[in-house]
């Protein structure tokens, strides 16, 4: 009897609570207006794109409970943002796998569909810019613009420079490869892409004013397998290569041009020879040495003479000490061999790069080296000058604790003016800092930084000088390097060619 009397005390104690949970969700669930659609605003996008639904009876308690189909099916089942949300509005974005059709919304037990019909836009989205490359140029200069929606099938996209439209060389959907026009004005400009109606925004593109007096440049590309050789006229830039791989050029490195001869010769790092070829483009490849060291670096010729001079860094395989050496070879009588002419010990290329340029009027070369100090555990950077006929020792014009120098990697002298400028690149640093520094050719005084660090500046690796218009050139051996050159009173800097890993180069003087 007790037992039954408890079963019952227990079902009576259910029952109430179940009501009462029952009465709570009737209380958390107040009833609805009449739901309706009165409006779809746009009745047009693109998946992801947003819309608002405007009518009566939304849930604004639970988002949740507002259920959205596009055309009645739930491919199209959409999320709703909480912002923009009320009783008579819904805003969301248009969900993946939307069909056109009607749109249906269920909200508890009320369901209505739209009279309007919602349209799912296919064409492609106005174009987008992510980048330009260079983002400076010259008039004819190629740049790469990247983004997207650049191509929807229908119509070729169309770059535009202010007002002035330009008519791609090439173009995919991500990538468009447009030459630099003719433009009234010079420095910014906006830059933009069209395409079947559509815009891209527009974004910032320097264009330079072309320089004057730049003489004809060659350089090496190591990464490219490439001798190339840079023109600015006043129509704008040209560029051409004149060898490449299939011509014999391996892993180029130092570079020289004997205009008087009109021949051009560079080193092969992977032949680890010494070629020559037409200064035009045209004829074969001809092997003038073949050294047998894989870590040649720079060379310079003496038309006069016809005397090549070429360095070499090391390790002795007795000592296992580093070394930087300066071999001279006669271009008259190849077959004489190579004369060692200085050696330094215990230096060698902290960047990498080294360089070598002649005075062959006074007799001189130039080298930069760095050595590891063990008393500071410290690598030190030096400036040597050396006697071409190889007598005497080599002299330190700058260099040791405080000069300022690490890993020299290129020299170029002015003799009359008795100025000598040696780029820097500072390894031990990152990212590595580049400098350009003035001196006295005769090591007098201290150096004086002439291109500060910065974006003029990047793994700077060759330079050379123009004399007859007083600027300084210099070569940036990034992937997006470039050549510049600078008035040599430091006033002005200017760029010339955009280059990929371009390493040395030489100006063309007649």
């Amino acid at each position: 009897m007790k037992k039954t009397i408890h079963h019952l005390l227990f079902y009576v104690f259910l029952l109430i609570t179940v009501g009462a949970c029952k009465n709570d969700d009737d209380f958390s669930q107040p009833s609805l207006p009449t739901l309706t659609i009165t409006n779809i605003n746009p009745t047009k996008a693109r998946v992801g794109e947003e819309i608002t639904i405007t009518g009566t009876g939304f849930d604004t308690l639970y988002r949740s409970r507002n259920k959205v189909l596009f055309s009645g099916s739930n491919v199209g089942t959409a999320i709703i943002k909480k912002e923009g949300t009320t009783q008579n509005q819904l805003t969301l974005n248009v969900p993946a796998r939307t069909i056109t059709g009607s749109v249906t919304i269920t909200v508890g037990n009320q369901t209505v569909m739209s009279d309007q019909v919602f349209t799912l836009d296919t064409s492609l989205p106005p174009p987008v810019i992510a980048s330009v490359f260079p983002g400076e140029g010259f008039v004819n200069d190629e740049i790469t613009i990247t983004g997207s929606n650049f191509v929807d099938g229908l119509d070729e996209p169309t770059v535009f420079f202010n007002d002035l439209s330009v008519i791609p060389v090439s173009a995919d959907s991500g990538e468009i490869i447009v030459q630099i026009p003719e433009l009234t004005v010079f420095g910014e400009v906006e830059l933009r892409v069209e395409r079947s109606g559509f815009s891209s925004e527009n974004i910032s593109f320097i264009v330079n004013k072309t320089p004057v007096a730049v003489r004809s440049t060659y350089w090496t590309s190591q990464n490219n397998q490439t001798i190339s050789r840079g023109l600015i006229e006043e129509t704008g830039v040209v560029i051409d290569i004149l060898y490449d791989s299939t011509d014999g050029v391996s892993n180029p490195k130092g570079i020289a041009i004997d205009s008087e001869n009109d021949f051009i010769y560079w080193v092969n790092g992977f032949s680890a020879d010494v070629v020559r070829a037409s200064l035009d483009g045209s004829g074969n490849m001809e092997t003038i040495y073949t050294i047998g060291s894989f870590s040649l670096s720079d060379m310079a010729i003496d038309t006069d003479t016809q005397t090549m001079y070429i360095i070499d860094s090391g390790t002795d395989p007795n000592t296992f000490q580093s070394f930087i050496s300066v071999y001279k070879g006669n271009l008259n009588d190849t077959g004489s061999g190579l004369e060692t002419i200085a050696t330094i010990p215990n230096a060698f290329f902290a960047s990498g790069y080294g360089g070598i340029k002649i005075d062959s009027e006074n007799g001189k070369f130039y080298i930069g080296a760095s050595i590891y100090d063990l008393n500071t555990f410290q690598i030190i950077g030096y400036a040597y000058e050396g006697n071409l006929d190889g007598s005497g020792t080599l002299q330190e014009i700058y260099g040791g604790p405080g000069s300022g120098l690490i890993g020299p990697t290129n020299i170029s002298v002015e003799p009359e003016s008795g100025k000598i400028y040696i780029a820097d690149v500072n390894s031990s640093v990152w990212p590595a800092v580049t400098t350009i520094y003035e001196g006295n050719l005769d090591g007098s005084g201290s150096l004086t930084p002439f291109v500060m660090p910065g974006g003029d500046l990047e793994a700077t690796s060759d330079l050379e000088i123009d004399t007859e218009n007083n600027f300084l050139f210099w070569i940036n051996s990034t992937d997006n390097g470039s050549i510049k050159r600078a008035t040599l009173d430091g006033t002005t800097v200017e760029d010339l060619f955009n280059i990929p890993a371009g390493t040395y180069f030489d100006i063309e003087i007649r």
